[in-house]
């Protein structure tokens, strides 16, 4: 769930000279560049536009309830059944990425090209490896060392000739 917390650029510099004990010029450049930082961030990383409402789920203005009602309503928005189901997809995604990293540690640590391979892992633990290792030894290699990874389930391997580089007929 992706929410947006915001208040006026005055409440904002009021608060901050408040915590912080800073004086309204200090508070307000603190402000100005913490606000470019995160716009730029969130642009480059994730081409998010923070000034688009349409980029988040809840949007709460602290300017218009307080900070008590607005952790209600996060609180709230998070148990709701669809945003369970997100977390859920989330979770699962990011566990096949984490298999699929370890899968190419591993093979990094047995000295094994990974230039010519391509590796996909499915829910739950299935691993699909295809590409070109440069023999069937290399091949049950590969295997064994994905086999070895602890959450693979099963493998399933499609295994090629290595394209011959540096040959040029006329």
């Amino acid at each position: 769930m992706h929410v947006r917390i915001l208040a006026s650029f005055e409440t904002r510099v009021e608060r901050l000279m408040q915590e912080k004990r800073l004086g309204r010029k200090t508070a307000e450049k603190v402000l100005r560049k913490h606000a470019e930082e995160i716009g730029g961030y969130l642009k480059y990383a994730f081409k998010l536009d923070r000034g688009s409402p349409y980029n988040f789920d809840l949007v709460i203005n602290t300017d218009k309830m307080s900070v008590e009602l607005g952790v209600e309503l996060v609180v709230a928005a998070a148990q709701a059944e669809m945003y369970r189901m997100c977390s859920e997809s989330a979770m699962t995604t990011m566990a096949q990425l984490s298999l699929s990293k370890k899968i190419q540690a591993e093979l990094l640590r047995h000295n094994i090209n990974r230039n010519f391979l391509h590796i996909e892992v499915f829910d739950p633990g299935i691993v699909s490896v295809r590409g070109f290792p440069k023999d069937e030894a290399e091949q049950a290699r590969i295997i064994e060392v994905i086999q070895a990874e602890p959450g693979v389930t099963e493998v399933r391997s499609e295994f090629g000739n290595a394209p011959v580089h540096g040959i040029f007929t006329t």
